[in-house]
C-alpha cells in the first residue's frame, strides 16, 4: 500500500513539475531545452531590438539565451516585418509525414550587444518553437561585424518564401522560409 501511494506522489510531482518546465521549453527542431532566469540580464525572452552594425540597423527577436560560465550568448533572429527567418523540414510524427517551420537563430555574445534599442517585448510560448541550427556552438559570432553578412545571406535565401509543404515533403529538402511571429507568441499578453 505504501508503495502504491509513494508512486502515485511520485507521478503527481512529476506531472507538476512538467508543466512548470514547459513554460521555459522549445522543442520540435532544436530539443534546447532551459530553465533560464532573464530577469537579470540585458535583454529578455521575446525581447525585440533594433541592432546598429555600423551605419545599418537590424530587427532582431531573442528566440534562446544560453549562460556559458561568465559569458551570455543571445539566441536572436532576424525580424522582416511581422515576421522571423526560419527553415521548414519535412517531419514525420505518428507516422504522418508533414512539414514544420524552425526558427534559425544566430548566437551573438552579450558583450557585442551595445548600441541597440529596445522595440518591445512579445510573449512566445516556447512550446512552439524550434530551432533549425544544429547547436549552439555552430551558430555563435564573436564579432559584431558578422552579422550584417549573415544578415544579407538571411534575406538572400528567402528570396522565394515559397513555404509549399508538398514539395518539401516530397523532395525532402529543407527550405529556407519566413515564420510570422504570431504563429509563436501568445496574443493574450500583446
Amino acid at each position: 500500500m505504501r508503495n502504491i501511494l509513494f508512486l502515485c506522489l511520485m507521478i503527481l510531482l512529476g506531472c507538476k513539475k512538467e508543466k512548470e518546465a514547459d513554460k521555459f521549453r522549445i522543442t520540435p527542431g532544436g530539443k534546447v531545452n532551459y530553465m533560464l532566469d532573464d530577469r537579470s540580464l540585458k535583454l529578455k525572452f521575446g525581447d525585440v531590438i533594433n541592432l546598429r552594425v555600423g551605419e545599418k540597423k537590424i530587427e532582431a527577436i531573442v528566440i534562446d539565451i544560453r549562460n556559458e560560465g561568465q559569458k551570455i550568448w543571445y539566441g536572436l533572429s532576424f525580424k522582416i516585418g511581422d515576421k522571423i527567418a526560419g527553415t521548414m523540414i519535412r517531419d514525420t510524427q505518428n507516422g504522418e509525414t508533414t512539414c514544420a517551420s524552425l526558427v534559425e537563430v544566430f548566437y551573438l555574445n552579450q558583450e557585442n550587444i551595445y548600441d541597440y534599442e529596445l522595440v518591445k517585448n512579445e510573449k512566445l510560448l516556447f512550446s512552439k518553437i524550434g530551432l533549425s541550427n544544429a547547436g549552439y556552438q555552430n551558430a555563435k559570432i564573436e564579432k559584431l561585424e558578422e552579422v550584417l553578412p549573415k544578415y544579407f545571406a538571411a534575406i538572400e535565401k528567402r528570396k522565394n518564401d515559397d513555404s509549399d509543404c508538398e514539395d518539401t515533403v516530397k523532395n525532402k529538402a529543407p527550405k529556407y522560409v519566413y515564420v510570422k511571429l504570431s504563429e509563436l507568441t501568445d496574443e493574450r499578453y500583446q
